[in-house]
């Protein structure tokens, strides 16, 4: 170190010069290297307010670009989300989706692997029951499992699922994909959602990982707030007798379903063959969806070698069975007298057929019973 008056050397941290007398302080001594650190200081902050600017305006850009031009990276946006692209989807689905507003019913039931056994076990039990879809209401008909009726609803596209039509070979070519769902309503916490999907021409509900297949149908009821189905014979017989009684019949389902709303009514046929007396067995079966049922039973009991109806007191002959006994039997457990029944045949007052060894006689809803 030197002295800054005279220039002699002097020892480092001196207070004083010993040559001329010069006194120091610590400003003195370190005013150099003050300087040298705000210097060096100044310039750091200056480098480094450089490198941010730089990265900002010029490094980040680079960066983004490789991550969007990375097709591997997830945050690759798809030219098909273009929320425009979209909106021309939706709006061309729904013209699609109106074309299909209409009356239908079950023509096919195709099941998966994740189908409900009660749906397996009795696909035919849902066949022909009626859908109907429009834009302001739907009514959905699932035998057993779906009774409902909804006239407040909105309409929401779905994107496509490709997982779910792999599982059916019908689902090849889909061209829409929608839910149907009950508005919102603050006194029903779960709200009603269906599902439809268009594959080529052919409209599907899709419900408990089912596809039930529907074919639109015309239809003549004034009143349609209801469920039902009919299923009657698909023959003409020989004797008019026998088809004027279907006819009734048939007449007495739609009175039915024009004074009902919101109710189940299902007629529908069986075929019993006894011995060579072939009876159809017509029920009528009218229910609240959760509530009480009625049945009734009648029969239409005929030759099959000669398709003519046969009378009780024929049939009881025919089975070589004892009249006077059935006679007793019928006053001992009614009160009344056996011969006061109408036994002319295609009444509606009395049902008579054998099964599993018996003699079942319905009269006037009563039920006699005799062992063959």
């Amino acid at each position: 170190m030197q002295c800054p008056k005279c220039g002699q050397t002097i020892v480092n941290n001196s207070e004083y010069c010993i040559n001329c007398g010069k006194t120091f302080t610590k400003s003195n001594q370190f005013s150099l290297s003050y300087r040298t650190l705000i210097i060096f200081f100044v310039l750091a902050i200056i480098i480094g307010v450089l490198i941010v600017l730089g990265i900002m305006y010029y490094g980040t850009d680079k960066e983004l670009d490789n991550i969007l031009n990375d097709s591997s990276n997830n945050n690759n946006l798809n030219p098909d989300d273009d929320n425009d692209n979209h909106a021309e989807y939706q709006e061309g689905n729904l013209d699609l989706i109106k074309k299909y507003y209409g009356h239908y019913i079950i023509y096919n039931v195709i099941t998966s692997t994740q189908s409900p056994n009660e749906i397996k076990n009795n696909k035919n039990d849902f066949l022909g029951w009626p859908i109907d879809f429009f834009s302001d209401k739907i009514k959905i008909s699932l035998y057993k499992l779906d009774w409902i009726i909804l006239n407040d609803i909105n309409m929401y596209i779905k994107e496509k699922d490709i997982k779910l039509y792999n599982k059916f070979n019908e689902l090849s070519n889909v061209k829409a994909d929608f839910s149907i769902e009950e508005k919102a309503n603050q006194q029903v916490k779960d709200t009603h959602t269906y599902r439809f999907i268009i594959n080529d021409n052919t409209l599907y509900l899709y419900n408990n990982h089912t596809l039930f297949e529907l074919k639109k149908v015309s239809i003549p009821y004034k009143n349609n707030n209801n469920f039902y189905k009919i299923f009657l014979p698909n023959e003409v017989f020989s004797n008019e007798a026998i088809n004027k009684f279907l006819l009734s019949f048939e007449n007495e389902f739609i009175k039915a379903i024009e004074a009902s709303t919101n109710y189940v009514i299902h007629y529908y046929y069986e075929k019993i063959l006894d011995k060579n007396i072939m009876y159809l067995m017509l029920t009528k079966k009218i229910s609240e969806p959760l509530g009480h049922t009625f049945i009734n039973y009648e029969s239409i009991g005929y030759d099959i070698r000669t398709n003519e109806p046969i009378n009780l007191i024929d049939y009881i002959y025919m089975h070589h069975l004892s009249l006077s006994d059935i006679e007793e039997k019928y006053e001992i457990e009614f009160q009344k007298s056996f011969f006061d029944i109408n036994f002319q045949p295609l009444s509606t007052e009395t049902t008579y057929y054998t099964l599993n060894n018996k003699l079942y006689i319905l009269i006037e809803g009563q039920e006699l019973i005799i062992d063959l």
